[in-house]
This record gives C-alpha cells, sequence and structure tokens, in this order.
C-alpha cells in the first residue's frame, strides 16, 4: 500500500490515495497540494475500481496504521513527508515494526536517525560512491 503525505492548504496532514492529481484515481480535479484535509476526505476513491468500491474515502495515515496493526505490513512511498510527524505517527501506532519507509536518501536518513533505526527505509536513489 503506497502512502504519500503532503501539505494540504489548512496545514500537514497524512493520507493514502493519489499522488499529484485527485483526477486519476477519485472523482476530485485539481492537484491534492492545492486540497484542504476537508476536501481530500469528501472524494469517492473507489468507483474508479469497481463499482462496489463506490464512495470509498481516503485514509490518514494514522487510520491505515489503526487499521493495518497486527494484520498487514505496510510500505510508506514518501513523496514530500516530514520525518518528524511520520516517525511520530508510527511510533504512536506502534507500527515501527510492520512499515517500511520508501523515500530519498536525506528521507531515510533523517527517519532512521528519529527512530533509532526501530523503523526500515528503503532509497529512492543511490549513494555516491
Amino acid at each position: 500500500m503506497g502512502e504519500d503525505r503532503r501539505e494540504a492548504e489548512q496545514g500537514w496532514h497524512s493520507r493514502l490515495g493519489p499522488r499529484r492529481s485527485t483526477r486519476r484515481k477519485t472523482n476530485g480535479r485539481g492537484r491534492v497540494s492545492d486540497s484542504t484535509v476537508e476536501q481530500l476526505h469528501a472524494l469517492d476513491a473507489g468507483s474508479w475500481f469497481a463499482r462496489r468500491y463506490a464512495n470509498t474515502r481516503l485514509l490518514t495515515l494514522a487510520q491505515a496504521l489503526e487499521i493495518a496493526k497486527g494484520r498487514i505490513n505496510l510500505y510508506l512511498d514518501c513523496k514530500q513527508a516530514d520525518p518528524e510527524k511520520l516517525v511520530a505517527d508510527v511510533r504512536a501506532a506502534g507500527m515501527e515494526r510492520q512499515v517500511v519507509v520508501y523515500g530519498n536518501i536525506a528521507l531515510i536518513d533523517r527517519v532512521r536517525k528519529l527512530s533509532g533505526a526501530q523503523v526500515a527505509v528503503m532509497t529512492k536513489g543511490f549513494p555516491a560512491p
């Protein structure tokens, strides 16, 4: 499951769902970064896949962690993440051993340090030789 963390008009939030645009996988129009949390939560994120998933809503990271705890592991593909808040969310949910954070080298280095190497990380880039 991919997770995308972005800033919204009304401040930082975390949610699961479409990358840059709401058009492809929801009934929304426009950029995710231009949307408020309330606007994102109001979108239908299931109809594009199948009629039986109509009215499925985007989840926050906290909601996804709560659902997944003890059931499945999560792969968090972080495009624009605040590492402090990301680690805090994962720790608050007690999911350090069920999450892998994927991101750029700077992000994963910070996540590794903040979590005391308790949250698994995977890089998008390659370190310099």
